[in-house]
């Protein structure tokens, strides 16, 4: 019988820890939808290219 009460007091840990994750993942939900209407995504061309934008560094470590 106390395997079963430690079965219960699991499953309903398991389940507040469900209810936590469902209740972040709605604010998260919330979060992005009021972004995507809020904001419009940028054109692309108005984005650059990551690699447009890195400088070359001087390899000091392998400098003999």
């Amino acid at each position: 019988m106390a395997d079963y009460v430690q079965m219960r007091r699991d499953w309903e840990a398991l389940g507040r820890r469900m209810e936590g994750h469902e209740r972040h993942l709605q604010t998260r939900k919330v979060i992005i939808k009021s972004f995507i209407l809020g904001i419009a995504p940028p054109s692309p061309s108005e984005v650059a290219g990551p690699m447009l934008e890195l400088q070359n560094m001087d390899d000091f470590e392998h400098a003999d």
